[in-house]
């Protein structure tokens, strides 16, 4: 792969921002490994696996599989809408060219909503049940 000059930006939208096609490198929050299986539990599954929290230690996240990304000249570009995983961008309603970049934002915000905030609000809703329920 080539490097590029110091400050040089590459205009190239995914196009494809989903859950599929992002991966993380679990090391830092599991440091002694983790069954493939049964993530709670040790590589031997003779115990639960050592395990940190997202916040205390992030791990990296990877994008992969860039079938359907493009480069372009600027960013100020408009092209017809691709339909990858995600197909609820608002811009593929429409049938009319858009800006790649702005569908990219929206992609990676609802990814978000849908696997991180979705989850951590339902585990806060049944931590509070949980503890607020009659002895």
């Amino acid at each position: 792969m080539a490097s590029l000059p110091k400050g040089a930006l590459i205009q190239s939208f995914r196009r494809d921002c989903t859950v599929n096609n992002i991966m993380f490198d679990p090391s830092g929050m599991y440091p002694d490994g983790y069954h493939p299986v049964q993530v709670n539990r040790s590589l031997n599954f003779k115990g639960r696996a050592k395990r940190y929290s997202r916040t205390e230690r992030p791990p990296r996240y990877y994008m992969i599989d860039f079938g359907l990304s493009r480069r372009y000249s600027s960013r100020n570009v408009l092209d017809e809408p691709l339909r990858g995983g995600d197909k609820s961008a608002p811009e593929h309603g429409h049938g009319e060219r858009c800006n790649p970049f702005h569908t990219d934002i929206y992609y990676l915000g609802n990814l978000v909503r849908e696997f991180f905030l979705k989850v951590r609000l339902t585990d806060l809703a049944s931590s509070f049940l949980e503890a607020n329920e009659p002895s």
